[in-house]
């Protein structure tokens, strides 16, 4: 559920709107939205979810090698923090790779750090355990 809010927030906005820099402010509004809804106290989850359904919403095909990247330390390690950060940084070089605008490039790393401001919130209220909290 939390994958396609991020891609039906990104869908709908390229649908409904022509401007790029109004699509990915939709993105980042709904990974915000989801890590502090107004429906749970501003409280929510840690974002990686919701990261992922605007990348794939926005960049279908360069997520998904992302995606592949990532599977491989994750299989390994069990650590998701780790494995959505290589995932972002994968994203970003795919993109850089494919001569994509700037904006593109750098925008997959805006949305990971609300993930990071997340967790470092989780971590000072203690509402996690620590292993969840670290990457």
């Amino acid at each position: 559920m939390d994958v396609g809010k991020g891609a039906l927030a990104v869908l709908t906005a390229r649908i409904l709107i022509e401007s790029v820099i109004a699509v990915l402010i939709t993105g980042f509004a709904a990974v915000v939205g989801h890590n502090w809804s107004i429906f749970l106290k501003f409280k929510g989850g840690l974002g990686a979810t919701a990261i992922y359904g605007v990348l794939a919403g926005l960049v279908l095909w360069q997520f998904l090698i992302g995606a592949a990247i990532a599977a491989i330390p994750f299989l390994t390690t069990r650590k998701s923090g780790l494995s959505t950060a290589i995932l972002i940084i994968a994203v970003s070089i795919v993109l850089l790779v494919q001569n994509s605008s700037l904006i593109l490039v750098i925008y997959p790393l805006i949305p990971i750090l609300l993930m990071v401001l997340k967790r470092f919130q989780v971590s000072r209220a203690g509402s996690y355990p620590d292993e969840m909290v670290l990457f």
